[in-house]
């Protein structure tokens, strides 16, 4: 069998190419994942910008150094959906909150923050039925927080349905559900 000298340099250059794309897949994956906050326009120094933009790198760092620690990924998330909404950039931010939120509930299905991250998200994209799943199961698990219940009503009435409406509401009511936890 006889190779030409053509094909011989096409088939060293392939596995070069392999060898390289496979070397560079590392823990960096997750750097790649969680990027860091993209200026504004005219507003790169304000004060909110600034702790956000070092929020995302102690995160990013506190998550590198105790990657157990879910709480960080749920902050981290909340930073870059809170990002999103500033700088209209969802499609920067969106994929990285998604990405930790998702790590968390893989490792822990019941968390309720990354519950009602998920669930705010999915209203986003107008996923309603979903984000009500996620929603009550977040309820489930803290029946005292006011947010959650404000997103059962969210999750009611913008597709059109008000059935449960009302009785969201009442248990924010009846059951002193409050805003600050």
């Amino acid at each position: 069998m006889q190779f030409s000298s053509k094909r011989l340099i096409t088939a060293f250059f392939s596995l070069i190419l392999i060898i390289g794309i496979s070397s560079c897949k590392s823990g960096s994956d997750m750097a790649a994942k969680l990027p860091d906050l993209m200026p504004r326009a005219g507003d790169n120094t304000s004060t909110e910008f600034v702790k956000a933009s070092q929020a995302v790198t102690k995160l990013r760092a506190e998550i590198n150094a105790k990657p157990e620690v879910l709480k960080n990924y749920t902050d981290l998330a909340q930073v870059y959906i809170q990002e999103s909404r500033i700088s209209g950039r969802h499609h920067e931010y969106f994929p990285a909150a998604d990405y930790l939120i998702a790590e968390v509930l893989k490792r822990s299905p019941e968390d309720f923050e990354a519950n009602v991250l998920k669930a705010g998200m999915m209203m986003t994209r107008n996923d309603f039925a979903n984000a009500k799943e996620k929603i009550t199961k977040a309820i489930a698990k803290n029946h005292y927080n006011s947010a959650t219940y404000g997103g059962l009503c969210e999750a009611d009435v913008e597709p059109g349905s008000n059935r449960g409406t009302g009785t969201a509401v009442d248990k924010i009511w009846y059951t002193g559900a409050s805003l600050s936890q």
